[in-house]
């Protein structure tokens, strides 16, 4: 009797291991992770956003507050480019003073820029997507718009 009360909890235990890890690893509303361009006045800023790539249309969503989100129909899009650029990392001066002798080794390395330009009807978007999530990005965003993104080579 003994041994059957520690048996049972321990299979059933065993038995949740596999449920658990088999789930899927981004569930449908949580999105990709990008930073958005604007252009405010004479300067170029950047915003953390959500991607949603839905069936009929993109959403990006302010993880802060729900009054940021914009949406673009995918019909409302005339076209889309994907570009690729490396550049020396840039550090404010404050990190730089922070960072001492690390901030030079930082300033040495390079950064990977993955774009995503929208031209939709009377508005472009910019996007900057991030190094982890951009194939799986541009893949998504290329077959739910129906035509080729151009500059994309997906190899």
């Amino acid at each position: 009797m003994l041994r059957g009360c520690i048996v049972f909890p321990l299979a059933m235990a065993l038995l949740n291991v596999p449920m658990a890890l088999s789930q899927s690893e981004r569930p449908a509303h949580e999105g990709y992770r990008v930073k958005v361009l604007k252009l405010l006045g004479d300067e170029w800023q950047s915003q953390k956003v959500m991607l949603n790539l839905e069936p009929d249309r993109i959403v990006l969503r302010d993880p802060k507050a729900e009054s940021g989100t914009e949406s673009i129909q995918y019909s409302g899009i005339k076209s889309a480019e994907y570009s690729y650029s490396k550049n020396r990392r840039q550090l404010s001066p404050a990190t730089a003073v922070a960072g001492n002798v690390f901030s030079l080794l930082l300033l040495m390395t390079k950064v990977e820029n993955h774009w995503l330009t929208i031209q939709s009807e009377g508005h472009k978007t910019i996007l900057n997507l991030d190094k982890n999530n951009y194939k799986a990005v541009v893949t998504l965003f290329e077959a739910r718009l129906g035509t080729k993104v151009a500059g994309w080579n997906a190899n």
